[in-house]
């Protein structure tokens, strides 16, 4: 239930996002992503990077008031608890992520003519890096010098926790 578990989720949800989007017959052209820049460059990945971070610091103060009680069943309880409510938010979260990136990574793929689109890591050599075709399809999250003038919440809670902008 930390921020680098959060990444993982997310990362988890790109690396099975492998769209196939033309049939056999042929040549296949594959065409892979890096999910880690989509993730942190992406107005999409941001945003759920930040809805996964602020769950975090809300399950964390449940922990923290059930510390407080210095009653050891609560608090393995509110851990077990706090635990199930990531897992599930988490999870949303993920299929959410996963099934808007398959749909832009097909209708990516198309356009570039790409038949097999994988993660980045899936990759040996060779291959058409279409991340940032991608990035332009569904936009980039202003940089964080601009956040200012940004639409998305601004991180007012502890740095501890917090996931920077990559």
């Amino acid at each position: 239930m930390n921020k680098r578990y959060s990444k993982l989720m997310i990362l988890g949800a790109m690396m099975m996002g492998v769209v196939s989007v033309a049939g056999c017959g042929h040549q296949d052209k594959i065409g892979y992503i890096d999910s880690n820049k989509v993730i942190a460059e992406s107005t999409k990945g941001q945003e759920i990077t930040q809805k996964l971070n602020a769950k975090h610091q809300e399950i964390m103060g449940k922990i923290k008031a059930a510390e407080d009680s210095q009653n050891q069943e609560e608090i393995q309880k509110a851990y077990a608890a706090a635990d199930q409510e990531y897992q599930i938010y988490a999870k949303a979260m993920k299929n959410d992520l996963q099934t808007y990136m398959e749909r832009n990574i097909g209708e990516v793929a198309k356009e570039q003519g790409v038949t097999v689109v994988v993660d980045k890591n899936a990759v040996g050599g060779g291959g058409v890096d279409v991340t940032d075709a991608l990035l332009k399809k569904i936009g980039t999250a202003k940089p964080a010098a601009d956040a200012s003038t940004s639409t998305a919440p601004a991180d007012t809670g502890s740095t501890e926790n917090s996931q920077p902008a990559q």
